[in-house]
């Protein structure tokens, strides 16, 4: 089979391994009434397995070239629709007529990270994630408080996901071949966590925060809140690093300031009204 010239800019690696192709499509299980998103069809060697199997699916394909050959190869049916767009400007809402669906991708490695958080930014619309990854990626993806791996991504995709690595994916399986090794992961949205945070943005900021300076300690990172007076050490050991501290304990560290937040407003509002 012939490939189109891979563009750098866009990160393409295309799978054309048949054996890979019919393994993921048997790992995913697509259903009569699924509606799929697909991110980066490429050539579509995946997308013709998937589309006698599901409802419905949306291609997302950043590449005008790539587009324009996935609408002549492609069967022209209603229940195909592709987008020539960048994935981090998708929004479901807009696209996907507010269904729940499942999101499959093989993502370009250089931006694969701002991608997952992207698509974990709307994961209440979203079934389950079956995305194409360097090995890297879905080891910091899957990896556990203590490893070496665990940092911003780890925390984040396991607080909004069941995380679940399915397959190793030799540099072979693409054309052009990639440098590095990929894999296979299944990310399943939660809703119901052991532990909630008060405000899911500033848990992301929290997170980032401390593992911007993952050497230090826990009571470095956190000193402007512990110098407020906040009894951050009551939640967690603050002689620890980052890398040591579970998903429970950031959120709990996290409402905890919420909670101290809200207090101070509150208490300023009220000597707010007493002057008055």
């Amino acid at each position: 089979m012939s490939f189109p010239k891979a563009k750098k800019r866009f990160g393409q690696n295309f799978l054309n391994d048949q054996l890979v192709i019919n393994e993921i499509t048997k790992v995913i299980n697509v259903q009569q009434d699924d509606i799929i998103l697909e991110i980066g069809p490429g050539t579509g060697a995946l997308t013709k397995n998937i589309i006698p199997l599901c409802k419905e699916i949306t291609l997302i394909e950043i590449d005008f070239g790539l587009a324009m050959l996935l609408k002549k190869k492609l069967p022209e049916q209603q229940r195909i629709n592709i987008l020539n767009i960048d994935a981090l400007d998708f929004n479901p809402s807009e696209f996907m007529k507010n269904s729940r669906f499942r999101l499959v991708g093989n993502l370009p490695y250089n931006i694969s990270t701002p991608l997952i958080f992207h698509f974990l930014s709307f994961s209440p619309s979203v079934i389950d994630m079956h995305l194409m990854l360097q090995k890297e990626v879905v080891d910091r993806i899957i990896a556990q408080p203590g490893q070496k791996n665990y940092g911003r991504l780890s925390v984040m995709a396991q607080y909004k996901c069941d995380v679940y690595k399915l397959l190793d994916v030799p540099a072979s399986s693409f054309q052009p071949m990639p440098r590095v090794q990929s894999a296979f992961v299944r990310l399943v949205p939660n809703s119901k966590k052991s532990s909630k945070a008060l405000d899911e943005k500033f848990l992301k900021t929290l997170v980032t925060q401390c593992f911007s300076k993952r050497r230090k300690i826990l009571k470095n990172s956190l000193k402007p809140y512990l110098d407020n007076g906040i009894e951050l050490d009551k939640i967690v050991d603050l002689s620890l690093r980052p890398e040591n501290i579970s998903i429970e304990e950031f959120v709990g560290v996290a409402n905890k300031i919420n909670e101290w937040e809200i207090n101070n407003l509150t208490k300023n509002k009220d000597k707010k009204f007493e002057q008055i």
